[in-house]
């Protein structure tokens, strides 16, 4: 698989966003063949009365072969976890909002190696006729009782352990993806603890 030039992000809500070209440039060597899915961390800012429920982060990964158009797509679940010490967490954090932190679940790590394995190994079979793709999307709950509000969300991703995160999204103002009564419907109640 080429390296990526950039990664897309989906946050959230089946709203497609687009990524700051700071990031496409910090993005263009990515390459998912070489990430240790134990050191790969996401990232979200939130509204402090919205969180991410569990299974509601994943991250897809996609493989395709141009001549035969033979396809591997995967996603994978990511499971929250203490935030990181991290420079650029720390000045993304905001006055009424949550920074979320998550890493690719234990469960899922073997899987995320086969898919890598699958996709190099196209790639030394055919090169430079694989394309591949890296999503990520995380979709907010709002604490019960609570109103909708605007919701202005961000997203980070840190591809190793040795580096810190970068920006995926940016203050993506979801509230003005869809009506009052489409917001209602998608922004589900967060479960109980």
């Amino acid at each position: 698989m080429k390296r990526l030039a950039a990664a897309i992000a989906a946050l959230t809500l089946s709203a497609c966003t687009s990524m700051p070209l700071s990031t496409m440039w910090q993005m263009r060597n990515a390459d998912p063949l070489s990430m240790d899915p134990a050191e790969v961390r996401a990232a979200a800012r939130l509204p402090e009365h919205y969180d991410i429920a569990p299974g509601r982060a994943i991250m897809s990964l996609s493989v395709e072969r141009e001549k035969t158009q033979e396809r591997v797509a995967e996603k994978f679940t990511l499971a929250q976890t203490d935030i990181v010490d991290s420079p650029m967490l720390a000045k993304e954090q905001k006055e009424g909002y949550h920074i979320v932190t998550f890493w690719v679940a234990e469960t899922d790590r073997a899987r995320f190696r086969q898919f890598q394995a699958t996709a190099k190994r196209w790639k030394t079979e055919t090169p430079g006729e694989v394309r591949g793709t890296m999503s990520l999307m995380v979709q907010p709950c709002l604490e019960e009782g609570k109103p909708l509000g605007q919701v202005r969300v961000s997203s980070y991703i840190q591809m190793a352990a040795d580096a810190d995160f970068i920006v995926l999204t940016k203050d993506i103002d979801l509230s003005r993806q869809y009506d009052v009564d489409g917001l209602t419907r998608e922004v589900k109640t967060c479960p109980r603890d």
